[in-house]
């Protein structure tokens, strides 16, 4: 399970002791926790950046700000 599938379980957790949640708000919500996070597994290796030997467009080289000061 990744951090997020973890927090949000521990969310609901407060929320059910608190009084927030009721059994079958909680029921329905810890499934949609493990259904997203289960999900995620198989779909981050599809993203265009995690392909091999791509970095996300952020990585790909120094800002626009750094190029425009070394050509000056």
């Amino acid at each position: 399970m990744n951090t997020r599938g973890l927090t949000e379980l521990i969310i609901l957790n407060a929320g059910v002791t608190i009084g927030v949640l009721d059994g079958g708000m909680f029921t329905m919500m810890v499934i949609m926790a493990l259904v997203t996070t289960a999900m995620a597994g198989p779909f981050v290796p599809r993203l265009p950046y995690a392909r091999e030997g791509e970095q996300p467009a952020a990585e790909t080289g120094p800002p626009v700000e750094a190029l425009e000061k070394s050509e000056a």
